[in-house]
């Protein structure tokens, strides 16, 4: 797109010169920029201030040369030459925002020095570029390497619905945040439950039942992403990941009264996420193993070997895919080869550099093993020569045999000094001759070193390779360990516990680091743990042991209350002396396994600005919790939200939930269903989904369900259409569907005064 621009030069004056600043307008209003721009621009000289029309530059030029009979081209020449704008005066009609490459010759049209790329977010339209107004920070930037850019293994290009009631045409969605919108029923959370569905079903089948919410699953519905992978709901074996929030999950969630609950769930794994804690509680599972072993039972290790596949499949889907990562790999290399043409690094230096690192590892590993290998030749004598018949044979044989066996051992022994001499000066050889080596390489590296690091494009490209392919080495690694973990569950059983202070005093310690570390927080939340005992299910295991008349008697009525290690010492001698009688089908050996297994647990606790989670408010607690569960991958995966808002309160929206939205949408991709137009604008949404059911008042092209995406500042629309969607521009619709959009775009342009 070509848009009129304006150079103007702009004090402070630098060392050689005014600075040059540039202003560029709406192409419709090129006619207007005599009366409603340069009018009001004034310039100020001999304590008058002219403006920069054609009017006020003349009458400058006559005062500044003291002729009022100058000529026109004379005028302009002079007034144009000496007209020099203060900021503060051009603030006052227009604000600056970008820097742009000032190419004055076509080659550096899109190429500007330094590779200095200004990039804009916004529709290629002028209203797309006056948006950077609204959100300057978020929309442009100097770089040479695209902003922003998220892996694409971690993106959800499309989706495509191939059922009869939906359009064909696929809907494509931006790399940051996405805004799904309509009236109710037209198909907006339709659209990201069946996303969410055809990616990960079992996560969304296990949260549709915590919220309750109608899963109306779609047949055939392929969700593209940016790699060029698909996922759909029949492929049980893909390894895309994704965070997926149905609506009312979150107060759902928080209502749930379980024993263990999903929330305790969640918090567990963000605050394990920290590596001293993660150890901590790595070290605190070990320990319970060890003393459930003592009973030689495997029933705990059987459990846990579970519970570890588990978190290995979830490590490797939070690491990416393998292919994903590999494409990533030579995505990220062919974009370094690119870079590299241009400098004064060349391709030989490259491959010079990468080769002597690669050889200057395997030098340094084979001194190693000579270094090695001489320390255990070095350390090895020839031992004295066992003499067993010594004082058995008579006196004169026995004198011949200790002679000749002296003579033996001494010539073993000169024998081998001189070939162990020989073995080390090969050996010191050779580890000169790979010392020598080494440093040739060594040198290679440190004098192409200054060069590689010289750019730092191409530096951040190394370590962004660097980074995937530690992680690409992660992944081998995690799928090597799962193997051997489905290997051993089969043949592993879970250990019982020794006894219950042991178990409390395990438990305590984990605690401990926990809630005596510096590293407990994140995003405003402060995460505390509790050794708590597991009573109502201990109270259901006596239950189940013996007959209720039994239960409201002496002991096991008391031990119900009160699980002191008294009464469970008690409760152990009075079952083995039969004093206490289990019911048919039970016997001791059953009952104390389950009687001397963990009964404690690792309970959590979260706060926010002091307050315990257990205490919020509806929409506190709720914006917790959303917190979490973005928190609780740190994959950089997707999240799909399904009307947040439904959730939260009016202050939470605005003051903590859309800051939140805009600082994650930076390295995740988010895709949420809203009716709140402040989410929508105040997030700066870079795609908007509109959608619509066929009915008597919106009506369709030809489907049933249709969806329509663009920017917010998309103002294109069809007069001719036959369904609403396209008959008027995304802006309209935002403030026809969504509640209180005008006001939106009205605070939206408040905010920056515009």
């Amino acid at each position: 797109m070509v848009m009129p621009n304006v150079e103007l030069r702009i004090s402070p004056i630098s060392k050689n010169g005014p600075t040059n600043i540039h202003c560029i307008f709406n192409p419709d209003f090129a006619d207007k920029l005599e009366s409603r721009f340069f009018s009001n621009l004034k310039f100020s000289y001999d304590s008058v201030e002219y403006p920069a029309s054609k009017s006020g530059l003349i009458d400058f030029a006559k005062k500044y040369l003291g002729d009022p009979e100058v000529s026109y081209e004379k005028a302009m020449e002079i007034a144009i030459e000496q007209f020099v704008v203060q900021s503060d005066k051009l603030e006052k009609v227009f604000k600056p925002c970008i820097h742009g490459s000032d190419a004055h010759t076509n080659k550096e049209l899109f190429e500007p020095e330094e590779k200095r790329y200004c990039w804009i977010k916004a529709n290629p339209t002028f209203n797309g570029f006056k948006q950077i107004l609204y959100e300057p920070e978020e929309r442009v930037k100097i770089s040479p390497i695209i902003p922003e850019n998220k892996r694409d293994y971690q993106v959800i290009d499309s989706v495509t619905f191939t059922n009869e009631l939906f359009q064909k045409e696929s809907i494509y969605f931006n790399d940051n945040l996405n805004c799904v919108i309509g009236g109710k029923s037209t198909g907006k959370s339709l659209l990201l439950n069946n996303m969410a569905y055809a990616i990960d079903s079992r996560q969304v089948e296990k949260k549709i039942s915590v919220s309750s919410a109608n899963l109306k699953t779609v047949e055939k519905v392929i969700v593209k992403w940016k790699d060029g992978k698909e996922s759909a709901a029949s492929n049980k074996e893909d390894e895309h990941k994704i965070v997926y929030i149905p609506q009312t999950y979150l107060n759902r969630l928080s209502d749930n009264e379980e024993e263990e609950t999903e929330i305790g769930k969640i918090i567990h794994d963000i605050v394990v996420s920290n590596s001293d804690i993660s150890n901590a509680f790595s070290k605190m599972q070990n320990e319970l193993k060890i003393k459930k072993s003592d009973y030689g039972k495997k029933i705990y290790d059987f459990i846990q070997k579970h519970e570890e596949i588990v978190q290995c499949e979830d490590g490797m889907k939070n690491l990416g895919t393998k292919d994903g990562i590999e494409s990533e790999l030579e995505k990220l290399n062919s974009s370094k080869a690119s870079l590299v043409k241009d400098l004064s690094l060349s391709e030989e230096d490259i491959k010079e550099y990468d080769k002597a690192v690669a050889e200057a590892k395997c030098f340094e590993e084979e001194i190693r093993k000579i270094d090695h290998d001489i320390q255990l030749i070095d350390s090895i004598d020839i031992p004295l020569i066992e003499k067993p018949l010594l004082g058995v044979l008579s006196d004169q044989t026995n004198k011949q045999y200790e002679q000749a066996l002296t003579v033996v051992e001494s010539a073993a022994k000169e024998a081998w000094d001189a070939k162990k001499g020989n073995i080390l000066k090969n050996l010191s050889d050779n580890r000169s001759h790979q010392q020598t080596e080494l440093e040739k390489r060594q040198n290679i590296i440190n004098a192409l070193t200054p060069k590689i690091e010289e750019n730092n494009a191409v530096s951040e490209l190394s370590i962004r390779i660097l980074a995937e392919e530690s992680k690409l080495k992660e992944f081998k690694d995690k799928e090597k360990e799962l193997i051997k973990l489905k290997n051993e569950f089969e043949v592993l059983l879970d250990e019982l516990v020794s006894s219950w202070n042991v178990f409390l005093g395990i438990h305590d310690a984990y605690a401990a680091v926990v809630n005596n570390g510096e590293a407990n927080a994140k995003d405003d939340l402060e995460f505390k743990v509790i050794s708590s005992l597991r009573k109502e299910s201990f109270v259901a295991m006596l239950e189940e042991s013996f007959d209720k008349r039994v239960l409201k008697k002496g002991l096991l009525a008391e031990i119900q209350e009160d699980a002191s290690l008294e009464n469970i010492r008690l409760l152990v001698k009075g079952c083995i002396s039969g004093e206490y009688h289990l019911i048919k089908g039970k016997n001791n050996e059953v009952f104390l396994r389950d009687l001397l297994s963990d009964w404690y647990n690792t309970a959590y606790q979260v706060k926010m600005d002091g307050d315990l989670i257990d205490d919020m408010s509806p929409g506190k607690k709720a914006l917790v919790l959303l917190k979490m569960l973005i928190n609780l991958a740190e994959s950089k995966c997707p999240i799909l939200i399904d009307q947040p808002e439904d959730d939260l309160d009016n202050r939470s929206i605005f003051y903590e939930l859309i800051p939140f939205i805009k600082e994650k949408k930076k390295d995740r991709q988010i895709i949420v269903v809203t009716h709140n137009a402040n989410v929508v604008l105040g997030g700066d949404a870079e795609e908007i989904i509109i959608a619509n059911h066929e009915g008597k008042n919106s009506r369709n092209e030809k489907y049933t369900f249709e969806y329509r995406t663009g920017a917010i500042e998309d103002e294109s629309f069809d007069s001719d259409a036959k369904g609403i969607l396209k008959s008027q521009g995304i802006q309209q619709h935002i403030c026809d569907v969504l509640e209180g959009g005008k006001d939106a775009f009205d605070l939206r342009k408040n905010k920056y005064r515009m």
